[in-house]
């Protein structure tokens, strides 16, 4: 009686457990060495056969065997000259039925050595299962390019609404991730990465991921800087080193591509925006002078009409104390609109009591 014969249902149970990696090894050099690429044999044909090479592997071993290497990518079936899944060709593996009809195609060691190969190409970029087989790498590979799609989507919408640069590299990016996406069965996608301009691509994303994650926050900052040197114009237009900085900051910041001169933008940026935190404090500094000399003359100007009416000192405290305060935070005022609401503070506190 054969083993398949003893199984409920004519089914053959792959549930016992791994055979030694030797004998899968041994399997595999079997199936490399012979000429079953020229012409595909069926799962009956490679048991009958691997005897007369292996005379130790008997039935259920083999079937334990291929599917291990139906899992790992080694091996796969087909039908009709159509590729089967793995779910597919495990459940053939237990129908004993259909070895007649089911063809075996191993995988040469060149098409290992791609899987390789895309393997060295994607790992630096994304998760990679660790199986070799083809249909899961392609369904990682298409899980990622769909995310990726979707973070450019939105990148390019922020390009759109925020006028941020890099938006013909997106829509290339874009339009690669789109044409990957649309390969359809698994080995021919890996033959595209591989044989493509896939590592530009991904050197690409790469690049935009970290300009739209945490050099975008450099970039808002530049654009402040940029208006603030507008507003400052008539002061730093004065400055001989300026001129020159300027020029280059807008020219590199105009460029198609700045996020690869970006070391240089954030050093002009930098000094830039140093000097005009200078003249900006200055001149608050200077605003903050002024302002607390008002608000003396207002205080002056109190107790000489208060001392010449005999006010009472209870209104004399209740008029100038507010006054007196409103000196001392001026001297903590960090920015002109601070310093102009202490002084309407100031000149109601004053109109109230003059």
């Amino acid at each position: 009686m054969s083993f398949h014969e003893k199984q409920p249902g004519n089914q053959l149970s792959l549930s016992f457990g791994p055979p030694p990696r030797d004998q899968i090894q041994r399997v595999m050099t079997w199936l490399d060495d012979s000429h079953c690429m020229e012409q595909p044999f069926t799962i009956r044909n490679l048991i009958d056969r691997l005897p007369d090479s292996l005379p130790d592997l008997y039935e259920s071993l083999v079937i334990r065997i291929l599917a291990v290497l139906v899992s790992e990518g080694k091996v796969r079936f087909l039908s009709h000259d159509e590729p089967m899944s793995i779910s597919a060709a495990k459940y053939v593996l237990e129908t004993p039925i259909r070895w007649k009809t089911i063809a075996v195609r191993p995988r040469t060691r060149l098409a290992i050595q791609q899987i390789e190969g895309v393997r060295r190409i994607l790992s630096p970029h994304m998760e990679l299962p660790a199986s070799d087989n083809p249909d899961d790498l392609s369904d990682a590979i298409r899980q990622k390019m769909l995310h990726w799609r979707i973070e450019f989507q939105e990148f390019s919408r922020l390009c759109d609404k925020n006028h941020y640069p890099g938006k013909s590299d997106i829509q290339e990016c874009l339009k690669q991730i789109r044409d990957l996406e649309q390969t359809s069965g698994a080995d021919e996608i890996l033959v595209k990465i591989q044989a493509g301009q896939t590592g530009i691509l991904l050197d690409r994303i790469k690049t935009l991921n970290i300009f739209f994650g945490v050099g975008i926050v450099f970039w808002n900052a530049l654009q402040k800087t940029m208006t603030r040197v507008l507003t400052n114009l008539e002061t730093v237009i004065n400055l001989e080193w300026f001129h020159t900085d300027w020029a280059e900051l807008v020219l590199l910041k105009n460029r198609p591509d700045p996020w690869n001169v970006m070391d240089r933008i954030r050093e002009l940026n930098t000094r830039i925006s140093d000097e005009i935190d200078r003249i900006e404090f200055a001149r608050i500094d200077e605003s903050k002078k002024t302002a607390i000399e008002q608000v003396e003359g207002m205080i002056g100007e109190l107790s000489e009409l208060f001392q010449e009416n005999s006010v009472s000192p209870e209104i004399r405290h209740n008029a100038l104390f507010p006054l007196q305060q409103i000196k001392k935070n001026l001297l903590n005022a960090s920015t002109h609109s601070d310093i102009d609401r202490l002084m309407v503070q100031a000149e109601d506190q004053y109109a109230l009591h003059a």
